[in-house]
């Protein structure tokens, strides 16, 4: 009964369990039965802590969507894990989660209930005798599965697949990067090669793929005569080829792409992540809805040549064309221009480099990863950016960016430069004279800088850490389990407050936060009266030990991690 999903969840049903899913914020899910109560509370994203009669799931101090369990003859070895992965061993039960690119699980057990009830994020396999998984009206990437006798040989999903296995039904899901799905069938093929990301309906001879209602990134496919060619795509790619087929992806919302042409080839190819290369001669892409990347174009002779993107690039160029893009809730860009061209190249994630001579670039209220910039003469030298990461150089310019729910920056200065470069996901490397970064009250990843004569040198940071460095002003950021930021100044308060997901305020007298060597985004630090002992994060934790320093790490939504010190001066 899986109802009411504002993302990820998964309800399950028993013969004696009943998952009452109810008010989870993001992707939580509480379960109770008549022997066994999840006790689920306060995990920011991901996380879930259970607790059974017989069961002990010591769910902690996992930043992402880790899971450590421990029961009475079980034994959770969850190490090493890169991202999301969780090794089980059991008495009798032994996980081979091996080759699993991302957040693979393959799940093996003689006598062993997979009672994986509420993945966040990322699906789990589950195998019972007599058991019926009811996955149904999954907001994000749910899986749900109806067998009499099946086993779901959920095996090595990277992020978000689920395999699926009948009486006449052999799911080969291998070899799959991140996220793609290979079926094989008696009277079926599925030949859904590459999806990184978001599931693939497909359709057969005698087959309706009737995929509808997904709240994130379903795809309902229906074509008589129709080859779904879905292949070598990193993330999110979809080249389609079909004779007289419609494409009717619509109501997704999250990275759905309705297509209508009457001879048209999506030759959506080679992209590494989500990106779309579109060529017809007379073809309206009214890709409309989407509430997570989604684009509407329209143009009489366009060819949104969108290719080599890693991410969400788009490389537009028209003579007379409007982008109207807007109301994306994640990662849209309305761009209105006369005679622009916006060359949007080799972004490896969701970069945007902006050429005009006079434009106006009205990014505004993106929830995740917009940008308005109002600038009367500037280029946006937006280049090699391996995530997110915005440089920006203006004589006189404001960056009114502001109210951005997950990873916005405003910054305000006078004679500023914005030198936001090589940063490997999000973070924004800031050099000024005399400038006051006001960066306050972002729900996910914001970081309020303060300081008199401060230089920002955010310089090798694996994926989201910025260590900084100034002459009155060491900013440790030592680890942030997503994109927080500790910062350390001799007179500074880091007033990172209230931050939903991932802010971390810090505060330490005298100690050194020395976040090297950082393969995702932790951070071991070092310090005269401090040690980080960063050990066994699954996958952004971050446990402190500090002479002198409590770290409370509490209540954190996602990946938050709020530090106490003796010595603070708030």
């Amino acid at each position: 009964m899986i109802r009411h999903n504002p993302n990820i969840n998964c309800p399950f049903t028993c013969k004696h369990y009943e998952l009452i899913r109810r008010h989870s914020p993001n992707k939580d899910c509480p379960f109770t039965c008549k022997d066994y109560e999840i006790m689920r509370r306060h995990s920011p994203n991901k996380d879930y802590p259970f607790t059974c009669k017989h069961h002990e799931l010591m769910r902690r101090d996992s930043t992402n969507i880790d899971c450590p369990f421990t029961c009475k003859h079980y034994e959770v070895m969850r190490r090493h894990n890169p991202n999301i992965d969780c090794l089980l061993t059991c008495k009798h039960y032994k996980v081979m989660r091996r080759h699993s690119p991302n957040k693979d699980w393959p799940f093996t057990c003689k006598h062993y209930e997979i009672m994986r009830r509420h993945s966040p994020n990322k699906d789990y396999p589950f195998t019972c005798k007599h058991h019926e998984l009811m996955r149904k009206e999954s907001t994000n990437i749910d899986c749900p599965f109806t067998c009499k006798h099946y086993e779901v040989m959920r095996r090595h999903n990277p992020n978000i697949d689920c395999l699926l296995t009948c009486k006449h039904y052999k799911v080969m899901r291998r070899h799959n990067p991140n996220k793609d799905w290979p079926f094989t069938c008696k009277h079926y093929e599925l030949m859904r090669r590459h999806r990184p990301n978001k599931d693939w309906p497909f359709t057969c001879k005698h087959y309706e793929l009737m995929r509808r209602h997904s709240p994130n990134k379903y795809f309902p496919f229906t074509c008589k005569h129709y080859e779904l060619m879905r292949r070598h795509s990193p993330n999110k790619d979809w080249p389609y080829t079909c004779k007289h087929y419609e494409l009717m992806r619509r109501h997704s919302p999250n990275k759905d792409w309705p297509f209508i042409c009457k001879h048209y080839k999506l030759m959506r190819i080679h992209s590494p992540n989500k990106d779309w290369p579109f060529t017809c001669k007379h073809y309206e892409l009214m890709r409309r809805h989407r509430p997570n990347k989604d684009w509407p174009f329209t143009c009489k002779h366009d060819e949104l040549m969108r290719r080599h993107s890693p991410n969400k690039d788009w490389p537009f160029t028209c003579k007379h064309y409007e982008l109207m893009r807007r109301h994306n809730p994640n990662k849209d860009c309305p761009f209105t221009c006369k005679h622009y061209e916006v060359m949007r190249r080799h972004s490896p994630n969701k970069d945007w480099p902006y050429t005009c001579k006079h434009y106006e670039l009205m990014r505004r209220h993106s929830p995740n990863k917009d940008w308005p910039f109002i600038c009367k003469h500037y280029k946006l030298m937006r280049i090699h950016s391996p995530n997110k990461d915005w440089p920006f150089t203006c004589k006189h310019y404001e960056l009114m960016r502001r109210h951005r729910p997950n990873k916005d920056w405003p910054f305000t200065c006078k004679h500023d430069e914005l030198m936001r470069r090589h940063s490997p996901n999000k973070d924004c490397f800031l050099t000024c004279k005399h400038y006051e970064i006001k960066r306050r009250h972002n729900p996910n990843i914001d970081c309020p800088f303060t300081c008199k004569h401060y230089e920002l040198l955010r310089r090798h940071s694996p994926n989201k850490d910025c260590p900084f460095t100034c002459k009155h002003l060491e900013l440790m950021r030592r680890h942030s389990p997503n994109k927080d930021w500790p910062f350390t100044c001799k007179h500074y308060e880091l007033m990172r407050r209230h931050n939903p997901n991932k802010d971390c305020p810090f505060t330490c007298k005298h100690y050194e936060v020395m976040i090297r060597h950082n393969p995702n985004i932790n951070c071991p630090f070092t310090s005269k009266h401090y040690e980080l002992i960063r050990r066994h994060s699954l996958n952004k934790d971050c446990p402190f030990t500090c002479k002198d320093y409590e770290i409370i790490r509490r209540h954190s939504p996602n990946k938050d991690c709020p530090c106490l010190a003796n010595i603070m001066s708030l």
